[in-house]
Order: C-alpha cells, then structure tokens, then sequence
C-alpha cells in the first residue's frame, strides 16, 4: 500500500503543481443555471472534479462554501 505522500509525489511527477480550487459562490451557481443550495454546489463541485480528473494533481475546495 502507498502512502499519501507517495502518491502525492507521483501525481505531481506525472502532471506538474497545479492546484486547482473550486469556490463555489452563490453568483457563480446561479451563472451556470444551478440552485444556491447543497444539490447545486454538489453538481458544479463534481463537474468541477470530473473536468480536472487526469489533468491536475491537486484539488482545493475552499472549504467556506461547503460549511454553510
């Protein structure tokens, strides 16, 4: 089994440190024609993921916009 640095440290060997955040705000839901509400910000966050999935070693949710 690996540990997570060492699959940190090959997701970053493989494509680079880019780290992409996902912020949520209520204008930017509402821009992409989604509710201001948990089923909104988990469809905009998995279509986030699944746009980067492969392309980026890391992904910051900023946490503030999924604690409400």
């Amino acid at each position: 089994m690996t540990t997570f640095g060492q699959r940190l440290h090959a997701a970053l060997a493989e494509r680079g440190p880019l780290c992409v955040g996902i912020d949520p705000h209520p204008e930017l839901l509402a821009a992409w024609g989604l509710t201001v509400d948990v089923a909104g910000l988990e469809r905009f966050a998995g279509t986030c993921v699944d746009a980067f999935a492969g392309h980026v070693a890391l992904v910051k949710p900023q946490v503030a916009f999924f604690e409400a």
